[in-house]
């Protein structure tokens, strides 16, 4: 048998290879069907820019307190403009800079910083993907219905300088390739028998690169 033949008949059965595992993972009933949670988490894991619409509401003792946030990352940069009870800002970190404009009351302030850890982690806090991920992946088990996955979770945070644990449910609504389109996170942080704030959130993911236009008047 010449070379021509060997190495012909060595890529058919390489093609059929490949075809029996594509197959066998189509086939119901297979083990080697796609596990839902690993291919959300996987997804949200390699998502290096997105942007987001987001209400959140927190409760800290008797303080309730209700925020809408637009914001995402793209170019490892975090940005976001939020409004609360007669307060608005405008925030871009680059690295650990953080650059914001906060209008109260008819007056503008601009802040320039440089965070700690512990401030970028605080900051970045009720990103949906970021905290999405850690708590998506953190479930033992998870709940299937139609395009939803939820799933109850515990992680270990820091929040405003110390060590904490949130824990509460996710809900992440997904589209075919896994991509999320929608977070919803409940829950509450502690430390030890101490709830220091409740939570809830709920942020349409909008996949985009861009940075929006604000965000040059921050650079300068």
């Amino acid at each position: 048998m010449n070379g021509k033949m060997v190495g012909a008949i060595i890529a058919i059965l390489i093609i059929i290879g490949i075809a029996g595992i594509w197959y066998s993972s189509q086939s119901p009933g297979k083990n080697t069907q796609v596990n839902p949670k690993g291919a959300i988490v996987a997804r949200m894991g390699s998502l290096n820019c997105y942007q987001y619409q987001e209400n959140i509401t927190t409760i800290q003792g008797n303080v309730t307190e209700h925020s809408t946030v637009e914001g995402g990352y793209s170019n490892d940069s975090y940005f976001f403009h939020g409004k609360k009870n007669g307060l608005e800002w405008w925030g871009l970190i680059e690295g650990k800079r953080l650059s914001e404009k906060v209008l109260k009351n008819g007056n503008v302030t601009h802040i320039n910083v440089n965070l700690t850890q512990a401030d970028l982690k605080d900051l970045t806090l009720y990103d949906p993907i970021k905290t999405g991920l850690r708590a998506l992946g953190s479930a033992s088990s998870v709940e299937l219905s139609g395009s939803w996955i939820t799933s109850n979770y515990t992680i270990y945070i820091t929040y405003k300088g110390s060590g904490a644990i949130m824990s509460g449910t996710i809900k992440v609504l997904y589209g075919k390739d896994y991509t999320p389109e929608k977070i919803e996170l409940t829950g509450k942080i502690s430390n030890g028998k101490e709830i220091l704030q409740e939570f809830s959130l709920s942020a349409k993911i909008i996949p985009s690169c861009q940075l929006p236009g604000w965000t040059q008047e921050l650079k300068g």
